[in-house]
């Protein structure tokens, strides 16, 4: 175990035999998990031409316990949401990655909360970045009194009560 930002951090779990890397094998075998403070993150598939990374087939997943405090470790800084929720298939390659069965979930809708499930596709741009389409993406915002969103947009908004607005 380490410490980063005063947050214990962990890693455990199995890849492939080292001979199985070094002939750049498909299917190359993935199975790790970690901890960064209370938060908890794993990885679990395979990797095809690790080497080289010629695809993927990954299922990622990940909960931290105040979404905020992670973010400001990086220097962003966010209002507090409450926990976060996340998991999601990584297949696809590293120049057309496919983010299948998203299912992330961020505070709770009794204070404020979001949730977003569906997939999404990535390209590499001739710029050289990513630009993503969804193939089906449900977003659902949700809370205890519609002037918090204040806090997101920058605009003052009025105290309507409760809300729940959806889009796809």
């Amino acid at each position: 175990p380490a410490t980063v930002g005063g947050k214990r951090v962990e890693a455990a779990g199995t890849i492939g035999a080292l001979a199985a890397l070094i002939a750049n094998a498909p299917a190359y075998p993935v199975d790790l998990e970690g901890k960064f403070g209370a938060a908890s993150v794993s990885v679990h598939g395979t990797i095809d031409q690790p080497r080289g990374v010629g695809g993927f087939n990954l299922a990622l997943r990940t909960q931290l316990p105040e979404f905020a405090d992670y973010v400001a470790l990086f220097g962003a800084t966010v209002p507090p949401l409450g926990p976060f929720r996340g998991a999601a298939q990584l297949t696809g390659t590293p120049a057309a990655p496919v983010l299948s069965g998203i299912d992330i979930e961020f505070g709770t809708p009794e204070r404020m909360g979001m949730t977003a499930r569906g997939n999404l596709a990535g390209s590499v741009s001739a710029a050289g970045e990513y630009v993503w389409q969804s193939t089906g993406l449900d977003l659902l915002l949700q809370g205890a009194q519609f002037s918090d969103l204040a806090l997101w947009s920058g605009k003052s908004l009025p105290a309507v009560g409760p809300y729940r607005i959806g889009a796809r």
